[in-house]
């Protein structure tokens, strides 16, 4: 009822011979059958199934056109055979198997450029010249670039795009030359000359955003590829990848005046802080998720940022005005600010969940001392007090407290006259007590 036949098709004698070809055909026939007795009274022809698709290898032993070769002649073309129903019935495997052979049509094979006074065969020197071969008919070199576009965004820590990608490969051919006449007759295909560079590249990674596309893929071109490269004809191989932010931003205007920047990735986590403080100072902070490192630049008012510095989980560091606390794993970071000539400092902490809390502290308060000269007629003295420091937790002295003072009217000395002068008196009566009651001692 079903039947297969094959044939194939086999090349020789070429420098580079074409791949075999082989040719199926399936057959199909019907049976007549007593449909009383069931006897099988014979069957019908048979019937080749062809198919709709674009090859010739399945539709029967349909005609083959060789292959062209450059520099070769094929001694013939396959012919198309229909098969009668007998030779399908007993047709016999590789019956019908073709062979086709090339010979050399007596040409050279040019892989450099040529020198057109030079003799196509050296040994005859009066014979056909060398056509015109150039490097460019020779050689194609097919470049593409990859560049690398970041979308517009709110991230404010919106990355630089990654340097530019070039590949470049180098494709060769060869110039066939007839001996006898010194035509060209044409080029060999195009191949690569050493290896492939328009190799797949993978788009690099930048936190929170998203490369699209992920990977650019290699390229393979064939030699009619290359062919149209050099006619300007085929599509550009440049690529774009875009890349569009998917991190959370979220600003906080503080307590303090300022504000409070917090990008978080994906999956929720802070990756960057941004604190503008009252008197216009910056701070940026930059979390390494999976370390826990952080970097901190800090740029001053009106000045350019300051050397970046970096911070291990637990590590304080002080920049400028401001002291950044790494407090990973358990939050993120504690920064305080203290602004040039102030005693106030200004503390954000930013929370594990991106969170905000504030505090003010009151800084250190020193008291100045008021420091006079003391003057007597024979000895100057210099006076002075200790510096008093105020905790945070306190509240500002006003001022030093001055100390009771006399001053004669003439000499401006300080002294104590009225005690010295009560001091004396008190020592006189005592010193007169006592001798009265030796007097009376004596007398008894």
């Amino acid at each position: 009822m079903n039947k297969t036949v094959s044939r194939t098709i086999t090349y020789t004698g070429a420098d580079k011979n074409p791949a075999s070809v082989t040719q199926t055909g399936k057959y199909q026939r019907t049976a007549t059958v007593d449909t009383k007795t069931g006897e099988l009274l014979g069957y019908g022809a048979w019937t080749l199934v062809t198919n709709t698709d674009a090859d010739q290898t399945n539709d029967g032993f349909t005609a083959i056109t060789s292959p062209k070769i450059l520099g070769y002649t094929a001694d013939k073309d396959v012919s198309a055979v229909v098969l009668s129903n007998d030779e399908v019935s007993n047709f016999v495997k590789n019956s019908d198997d073709q062979a086709v052979t090339y010979t050399s049509d007596g040409s050279i094979e040019v892989t450099e450029p040529t020198d057109p006074t030079q003799p196509v065969d050296p040994s005859n020197p009066d014979g056909p010249k060398m056509p015109t071969i150039t490097e460019t008919d020779l050689t194609q070199k097919v470049s593409r670039t990859i560049t690398y576009k970041i979308n517009a965004s709110n991230d404010p820590n919106k990355p630089a795009a990654p340097t530019i990608v070039t590949q470049t490969t180098e494709y060769k051919r060869s110039a066939l030359v007839d001996v006898k006449t010194g035509e060209l007759l044409g080029y060999t295909a195009w191949v690569i000359d050493g290896s492939n560079k328009l190799v797949a590249v993978t788009s690099p990674k930048l936190e929170n955003y998203q490369a699209n596309p992920v990977n650019v893929k290699a390229v393979n071109l064939t030699s009619s590829d290359v062919d149209a490269i050099r006619a300007g004809t085929y599509d550009s191989l440049d690529q774009t990848v875009v890349y569009t932010f998917v991190g959370k931003v979220t600003t906080t205007k503080d307590p303090d005046g300022g504000t409070t920047t917090i990008t978080k990735n994906p999956d929720g986590e802070v990756t960057d802080v941004n604190k503008t403080w009252p008197d216009g100072d910056k701070t940026h902070v930059h979390v390494d998720v999976d370390t826990g490192n952080e970097t901190v630049t800090e740029t001053p008012n009106g000045k350019n940022p300051l050397p970046t510095v970096t911070v291990k989980p637990g590590g304080t560091v002080s920049v400028g005005n401001t002291t950044a606390h790494n407090t990973e794993p358990d939050g993120v970071v504690t920064l305080t600010h203290t602004p040039e000539n102030s005693n106030e400092s200004f503390v954000t902490v930013v929370n594990k969940d991106g969170s905000l809390t504030y505090s003010k502290n009151v800084g250190t308060d020193v008291v100045k001392p008021e420091v006079s000269e003391q003057k007597t007629s024979q000895t100057r003295f210099n006076v002075s007090s200790k510096l008093s420091t105020v905790k945070p937790s306190q509240q500002k002295l006003s001022a030093t407290k001055k100390a009771n003072k006399q001053k004669l009217p003439q000499t401006d000395e300080q002294t104590n006259q009225t005690g010295a002068v009560i001091g004396l008196s008190l020592l006189g009566m005592i010193l007169s007590w006592v001798g009265l009651k030796r007097r009376k001692h004596d007398e008894n």
